[in-house]
């Protein structure tokens, strides 16, 4: 009969799956670690740059032993090698449209950055076997939904703090939860909200366009008030 225990593993292999992207899983390490992690099936790497992310074992291990939200080491105690790999997608979150307004938006290096945390999720999907959304995915509905949209191109909105609240300093999709864990919701806001009302059936028409390319299903709802929205869940 296998043997069903868990693997031992040091105290380093320990705070690597603790310390592991709540998010997306990836895991950083030293590369004895990785390796020890890799070994023993609770991770695995990818593409050329080799990053590693925790298998559906390592995440239930993570779960187990480690029960408090997982969450990215501090930067202000990581050594210089550690701190080096705390880079993108390590720290990446998408846009969900109701972050501050950064004119670094526009910066070369996010777009960047979005194109590789999406090629990490292709991957990941690859690699979990699937032909559309993988596991982890439907963990964190509103997580990748907006990661979607925004390695699609779809303009994300942005509030600014120096107004009343929720004015918008730029218009675009804004990805809220859904009414249940398996949902998220998808609306169109802006500047002037009622243009941005009357622009949302073609908006929310194109966002839904690039929801099913990523392989999401996005149907459009009219709710109380006659606001349109997305009601997004996995195929």
């Amino acid at each position: 009969m296998a043997d069903r225990r868990a693997p031992a593993l040091n105290r380093a292999a320990h705070a690597a799956l603790r310390t592991s992207n709540a998010q997306t899983g990836e895991v950083t390490a030293t590369l004895p670690v990785l390796a020890a992690l890799t070994a023993n099936g609770l991770a695995q790497p990818y593409g050329r740059t080799q990053r590693h992310y925790l298998t559906e074992a390592g995440r239930r291990l993570r779960d187990q032993q480690h029960p408090e939200p997982a969450t990215t080491p501090d930067r202000s105690t990581a050594s210089p090698v550690e701190a080096s790999q705390l880079t993108a997608p390590t720290s990446f979150v998408p846009a969900f449209g109701d972050e501050p307004l950064d004119l670094a938006a526009a910066d070369p290096r996010r777009a960047r950055e979005v194109a590789t945390a999406w090629q990490g999720l292709l991957e990941i999907r690859r690699l979990a076997g699937t032909h559309g959304i993988a596991p982890i995915e439907r963990v964190r509905v509103p997580w990748f939904v907006a990661l979607a949209l925004e390695a699609g191109g779809a303009p994300p909105s942005a509030t600014t703090a120096l107004a009343r609240p929720g004015q918008r300093s730029r218009t675009g999709y804004r990805v809220l939860e859904g009414d249940r864990s398996d949902t998220a919701r998808v609306e169109w806001r802006g500047i002037n909200q009622s243009v941005a009302r009357q622009d949302a059936p073609a908006q929310l028409q194109r966002c839904a366009n690039v929801l099913t390319r990523a392989g999401w299903d996005a149907l459009l709802y009219i709710g109380r008030g006659g606001d349109r929205y997305l009601l997004v869940s996995p195929k």
